[in-house]
């Protein structure tokens, strides 16, 4: 069976999402402007696509961290957000990021493991046994 094609990289308003060569999916945060819900819904979308619209790992680097509005925070941790990842390593160096990153990893609960790095390394590393490759959805609702 061929593996699904993917486009290699999205912009959106607040975040570049791209497919890694290990078959992680990264985010990276563009703008320090609050995420609202159609962010995360666009950013969820995004993830799914260049993923090849299969189920993947995330890594969601925040070194620019950017604060979420409750209604993002409440769609990342959505039944529909699990059904496009199989796992979210958050990497979080500076101390606005953790405090960010520790907020909602204290409030949110999700069906999909969730968890905050200091490091890239250690986020990957955590990731690479999340590698399934499961088929997702047809598409995300956005």
């Amino acid at each position: 069976m061929a593996a699904p094609v993917s486009r290699r990289e999205i912009v959106t308003r607040t975040q570049r999402i791209f497919l890694r060569p290990d078959g992680i999916v990264q985010t990276v945060n563009v703008s320090k402007v609050e995420q609202t819900v159609d962010d995360a819904r666009a950013n969820v979308a995004a993830s799914f696509e260049v993923g090849g619209c299969v189920r993947r790992p995330v890594y969601v680097d925040t070194t620019l961290p950017a604060p979420l509005s409750a209604q993002a925070q409440d769609y990342y941790a959505s039944p529909e957000a699990a059904q496009v990842f199989t796992a979210v390593a958050i990497l979080a160096t500076g101390t606005l990021g953790r405090i960010i990153g520790n907020i909602f990893l204290g409030r949110k609960r999700s069906d999909v493991q969730m968890r905050l790095f200091e490091s890239e390394e250690a986020a990957i590393a955590w990731l690479r046994g999340f590698q399934t490759h499961q088929p997702g959805p047809i598409s995300p609702r956005t």
